[in-house]
């Protein structure tokens, strides 16, 4: 009998270079493996393939295939492996990166490529969540078990322990939808072999649904070789008559797949299968208000009315689809209609401050920002400020907030920098922490909104201070020791003007030519250069449409550090930020290099008490700087910038010797701040243990790890939690403060609002699930948690509302419709009720078909 494998070695690896072995499988592609074959010579030493056609009796299902093909790899020699099928084609690129991928100092990387679903040679379809697929392909072949298992979709190498994905921001074509034929008989496949949807929960019949479709050509030197010639074959078994189950995706599928695009920048294939399950049934008014959502988030403001409006005509009591239509009738331009629609719903609660929220975030011109007794900014500190408001500010349609501590001195340069290119803009300095600021901008005092807040805030509270304290649709920030250089404004406005939601920006040096300029630079601008490739960019200094803020929430007042990371992880769920090269803020570097490394030893030290979110071992301490963000740095020092290497050899020593202690000063700031961490999870782990046998014990072991850090939510919830088990009424307060800390730190996560329940009853909890919502109104957690709050206050109606915006947040929760079932059956609403109630059923029947 013929055997399936082939094996061939194509060259040896050089001298300290990983061997690299390619391996993969045909069957009814076996056309393609010349040209697969020819694609990934330049970056391989060998390959292993199988047959499957050889024999009926020597076929194997996919993971034996896969675990066969990896073992064959390791017989060959293979230090990494490549996997792929014959329908896929790498960039070029690869050839140049392989050997840098390889190395030994990766021996714990599985490397990631961005797929790409090509819908003809030259272009892949890049909307929603198409343009976010990506594959684990190179992996070290000490990361390879026998233990691959799945029947269909399942990976290459498993997730193994002490094993880290990284991308590579390298292209992978996938051939397959390069034809309208194949990608039917892609879904057909896949939908016969998989009836129930166990292995791909989102379904297939998205593959072949090309509503709202964009696509993206190949960008010029990225082109994978050799170019593909269509054969007008299948490249799969044409049977589809003789498949049984080609039935479409069922309810709960569907779902599914609306959260899971939510979730990767996809409105608008949302829009479309909800609109499509409205059709199904057009009586369920919980489908048609979420539809409207997203219809009004993809930009379809009139599509949303259409949808919204029948339940929210006059006399309507239904606040969110009220509120969906306000915000529909603002972003269509309808100003008069919005008012109006605004009045009926403070009309209807002038008691809410999430309606009077809206109405403010909507129409900020309408609001007296100098009024000290107003909501628009003074909700974000407690402590005394004031609002000087400049009669000459300008009222164009960029807003920047400069951001000020203690009336730094490069507040004037800051305020200069925007007067001195702008005049329209809008410009309001958020200064915190006291300091003689007026007296420092007294020459622009009457051009500026100055906000003077006597306590220190960190940056995030100020950030929302100066949000809600401007009226233009574009907002930037500055910080109070940066510059904005010309053509900032003007770069940003068009950019904003043209719909990008976000806008990021490079950082160029204030000491150009300067030693400690250039390393400083280089340890934390790498990304953010002006000539940053698009694909290797950090996304900060980033600039928003206003009505982001209305979809995604407001940053973390609590943070010390990350705190517009946090956000923009938030907002990218919803479209991707654009790069602007152009746009480039000067930033205050320290002047010397023992100021540079100082100041990487307090950055990784803050950095890395953000770390949290698992238990450290003494292992990790030891190891984490090393083998993840301070190897970026030691590893990099060939990477000498070009105004270093101008200047000589002797200057690129220095720098070289300079950048070795700059990273010492990281792994000493990192483990630091690591220990501190080991210790404050040791304390938290004594606290969980003694929390219902001593919980006066619980108490000082939660309040060891709050003092050990500050800024890790989970221990504050833990205190208060332990606090509350203390049972003593003087302990609730204490308890109460620790949770709105939680919060404040985390205002996507929902567990300390579900606390608070247990402290605060009435009106006050009931402002305080307002407050979340306006903070995170996008986070289905946080909007469960807020409606169950005001169900159990008897609020009703902003019960509803904000069920209602959590099932359009994640329509496959189960928790979300029996919430639902919930208030439709308080409401008698007997039909509505039992929709929820059997979706809810038929999602629990199927956990995989749920996001939770």
């Amino acid at each position: 009998m013929t055997n399936p494998l082939t094996t061939c070695q194509l060259r040896s690896p050089h001298k300290g270079q990983s061997k690299v072995i390619a391996i993969f499988s045909y069957r009814h592609d076996a056309q393609l493996v010349p040209a697969l074959l020819k694609n990934i010579a330049p970056f391989v030493h060998g390959y292993a393939a199988w047959n499957d056609n050889v024999a009926l009796s020597m076929r194997l299902n996919e993971p034996e295939r896969r675990n066969r093909l990896n073992q064959v790899a390791k017989e060959m020699g293979a230090d990494w492996i490549l996997a792929l099928d014959p329908d896929e084609r790498f960039e070029p690129a690869l050839a140049m990166r392989m050997e840098d991928l390889t190395l030994k100092r990766n021996a714990q990387t599985l490397w990631v490529f961005q797929l790409r679903e090509m819908y003809s040679p030259t272009a892949w379809r890049s909307d929603g969540i198409w343009g976010r697929k990506t594959q684990t392909r190179l992996y070290p072949v000490q990361a390879v078990t026998d233990f691959l298992d799945k029947p269909l979709h399942g990976p290459w190498v498993v997730g193994v322990p002490g094993f880290v994905q990284r991308p590579t921001f390298l292209n992978l074509y996938h051939l397959r939808h390069a034809t309208p034929e194949r990608t039917q008989l892609r879904r057909d496949t896949y939908a016969a072999a998989d009836p129930q949807r166990l292995f791909h929960p989102i379904g297939y019949d998205y593959l072949v649904d090309l509503r709202g479709a964009t696509f993206t050509e190949i960008p010029p030197g990225r082109e994978y070789f050799p170019t593909h010639v269509e054969d007008g074959t299948s490249w799969a078994a044409e049977t589809p008559k003789e498949m049984p189950n080609l039935a479409r995706d069922p309810l709960p599928t569907k779902l599914k797949y609306i959260s899971f695009s939510l979730r990767s920048q996809g409105a608008t294939g949302a829009y479309f299968t909800a609109r499509d399950l409205l059709q199904c049934d057009p009586a369920d008014s919980d489908i048609a208000l979420a539809a409207a959502s997203y219809a009004l988030t993809s930009g379809r403001p009139e599509d949303a009315i259409k949808l919204a409006l029948p339940f929210a005509r006059k006399g309507s009591d239904d606040l969110f689809a009220l509120s969906v239509v306000a915000r529909a009738q603002a972003q269509a331009g309808d100003d008069q209609q919005a008012r109006s629609t605004l009045g009926q719903m403070s009309a209807l609660r002038p008691d809410s401050r999430w309606v009077r929220h809206l109405a403010t975030s909507l129409f900020p011109t309408d609001a007296q920002f100098a009024v000290h007794s107003s909501e628009s900014w003074t909700c974000w500190t407690q402590g005394k400020g004031e609002c000087l408001e400049g009669t000459s500010n300008g009222k164009g349609a960029l807003a920047v907030v400069i951001i000020g501590f203690r009336a730094q001195a490069g507040l004037l340069k800051a305020v200069r920098s925007i007067r001195n290119q702008s005049k329209d803009a809008e410009i309001v300095v958020v200064n915190s922490g006291g300091g003689p600021v007026a007296k420092i901008l007294h020459d622009h005092l009457d051009q500026v909104r100055l906000i003077n807040v006597q306590k220190p805030l960190q940056v995030g509270a100020a950030r929302n201070i100066g949000i809600d304290a401007s009226a233009a649709p574009f907002i930037a920030f500055l910080a109070g020791d940066c510059e904005a250089l010309p053509g900032w404004v003007d770069a940003r406005t068009k950019l904003h003007a043209a719909g990008s939601l976000s806008v990021s920006s490079p950082v160029a040096s204030s000491t150009p030519g300067h030693l400690s300029g250039s390393l400083y630079q280089f340890l934390r601008y790498r990304r953010r250069k002006p000539d940053t490739r698009p694909e290797d960019v950090a996304h900060f200094g980033r600039s928003y449409l206003r009505r982001v803020f209305l979809e995604v929430g407001y940053f973390s007042t609590g943070l010390s550090f990350g705190e517009d990371d946090e956000f923009n992880q938030r907002l990218d769920l919803i479209a991707q930020p654009v790069w602007a090269p152009d746009v480039v803020t000067r930033h205050a570097d320290p002047t010397s290099v023992t100021g540079v490394i100082i100041d990487a030893f307090r950055r990784a030290r803050r950095w890395g008490r953000h770390l949290g979110a698992s238990p450290f071992s003494i292992k990790d301490v030891l190891t984490f700087p090393l083998s993840r963000r301070v190897s970026l740095y030691t590893s990099a020092t060939g990477a000498i910038p070009e105004e270093v290497v101008a200047k000589g050899r002797f200057r690129v020593q220095l720098f070289r010797i300079f950048l070795k202690l700059s990273a010492l000063a990281l792994r000493m700031g990192f483990r630091l701040a690591l220990l501190e961490l080991m210790r404050a999870n040791r304390a938290a782990r004594e606290a969980e243990a003694l929390i219902k046998s001593d919980p006066s014990g619980a108490v000082k072991k939660a309040q060891k790890a709050v003092r050990l850090a500050p800024q890790e939510e989970r221990y504050h919830r833990l205190l208060g939690r332990a606090l509350l088990a203390a049972n003593k009424t003087d302990k609730k307060r204490d308890a109460f403060r620790h949770f709105r800390t939680a919060m404040d730190l985390a205002p996507a996560r929902a567990d300390a609002l579900i606390q608070m329940k247990h402290v605060r009853h009435g009106r006050s909890l009931s402002a305080i699930a307002e407050n979340a919502v306006i903070a995170a109104p996008a986070s289905c957690p946080v909007l469960l948690a807020a409606a169950e709050v005001l169900l159990k206050t008897d609020d009703r109606s902003l019960a509803l509302a904000f069920a209602r915006a959590a099932l359009a947040a994640n329509p496959s929760s189960p928790q979300v419709h029996s919430l639902l079932a919930s208030i439709h059956a308080l409401s008698a609403e007997p039909e509505l009720a039992r929709r929820r109630r059997e979706m809810a059923d038929a999602l629990r029947a199927n956990p995989k078909a749920s996001l939770g």
